[in-house]
């Protein structure tokens, strides 16, 4: 079936609502849109859209969002408004050679020298100050949890919060002897807990928290928002980064150094899925398989 760009766009706001999450709309919608200013063709017959795919390298990461996108919209007009979906039927080639995206996903961990000079460096700047650096804390935290930035800012301290075996509480540390606990819902809605590393939780311990309040704040004693991570970031690399020091420098970029640095040494694959929250397939597939092909010694606390 054809129909032509004005006639689908009045269905565009209510796929989007259709979409469980706001990551998920905003992305899709990103998407489709290169596909519509892409294309050189005025219908979305099968035929059409199987060439605009097949001409394009499947392989690119952009021309796969676009398709999952592309789908996920006739998905939607097929069951709300009886539309033939056109990619539904298209074999797309698959790509068993994951070897690049791969490496890519590795060279954005940081080496041991990187993230020694910028630890030190925000040690420095903060030596003389009564404050400590929630840049510090910060840092700190998701090179040596793997966390998601959301993640790790939704966490409040509930000391005596006990397991009820609901899952009414998430999203809280508590303090366990000498160690932290965690229980987190994650991406997707999954639930995890682990304990945080003993360097962690004495760094946590020098910074004052109340109970049932954020544990990372910012110098204002308000709980820390993802803009403000990622404002501290952008002036770690304005400051103490170059160009040719890493691939991709980002909050994101912690969690592969965690999980690169765990691989090499040989902790258990199915340990590291549960406190990062990923598949154990995924995290041997991208971090286990051929770890000899990185040349670099990677940092942890």
């Amino acid at each position: 079936m054809e129909n032509s760009i004005n006639n689908i766009s009045e269905y565009i706001p209510q796929w989007l609502n259709n979409l469980k999450s706001e990551t998920t709309r905003r992305n899709y919608l990103y998407y489709f849109n290169q596909f519509i200013q892409k294309k050189n063709f005025d219908s979305f017959s099968e035929i059409d859209i199987e060439k605009y795919f097949l001409n394009h390298s499947y392989s690119n990461f952009s021309m796969i969002n676009q398709k999952k996108a592309v789908n996920s919209f006739f998905n939607f007009m097929e069951k709300k408004n009886n539309y033939c979906n056109p990619v539904k039927k298209i074999n797309f080639p698959s790509n068993n050679d994951n070897t690049i995206n791969i490496l890519k996903i590795r060279k954005r961990a940081l080496n041991n020298e990187i993230c020694n000079y910028i630890i030190y460096k925000l040690k420095n700047n903060f030596k003389n100050s009564e404050n400590l650096s929630p840049e510090l804390l910060v840092f700190i935290s998701l090179l040596n949890t793997g966390m998601r930035v959301s993640e790790l800012l939704s966490l409040e301290l509930y000391s005596s919060l006990k397991d009820t075996g609901e899952e009414k509480y998430y999203n809280y540390l508590r303090l366990e002897g000498n160690r932290f606990f965690a229980f987190l819902k994650g991406k997707g809605g999954k639930f995890r807990y682990f304990y945080i590393n003993n360097n962690v939780t004495n760094f946590l311990l020098k910074f004052p928290m109340k109970e049932g309040e954020a544990i990372f704040k910012n110098r204002k004693g308000k709980r820390l928002t993802r803009y403000g991570v990622y404002y501290y970031f952008e002036k770690i690399k304005e400051k103490y980064l170059s160009n040719e020091d890493i691939y991709k420098f980002s909050p994101h970029s912690l969690r592969h150094t965690y999980c690169t640095e765990m691989s090499k040494r040989n902790e258990s694959p199915i340990n590291v899925a549960k406190t990062v929250g990923n598949s154990v397939d995924m995290i041997e597939k991208v971090y286990y398989q051929n770890i000899k092909d990185i040349n670099k010694d990677y940092y942890i606390l």
